[in-house]
């Protein structure tokens, strides 16, 4: 009975609908306003003091999914050599584009 009490809320709230970092609305980005020395540091939270978890070269043509809010940092995933890499980034360094 407790199995399928969980199984009713999930259904009626909806958390079970959709994988919980799934691109909200096919929105993508690419890079912007980044020199052409430097690189976009992909951030465990919004926060430029946050660890880093992957670094993007200016000159890589890396897109960046839309996977949750974005005001001042947006939150993102890229895909990697090392996989599919989940964080926030500066919504200043950040374009929209189409998605592929």
């Amino acid at each position: 009975m407790r199995k399928a009490a969980v199984i009713l809320f999930a259904v009626i709230t909806g958390t079970a609908a959709a994988p919980a970092f799934a691109t909200t609305a096919g929105v993508c980005y690419g890079m912007a306003n980044v020199p052409p020395s430097d690189s976009l540091n992909l951030r465990a939270n919004p926060s430029a003091r946050a660890p880093m978890l992957a670094r993007f070269a200016n000159s890589s043509e890396v897109i960046f999914g839309k996977a949750g809010p974005c005001n001042r940092w947006c939150r993102v995933s890229a895909s990697t050599e090392h996989g599919t890499k989940w964080g926030w980034i500066n919504a200043r360094y950040l374009r929209s584009r189409e998605c592929p």
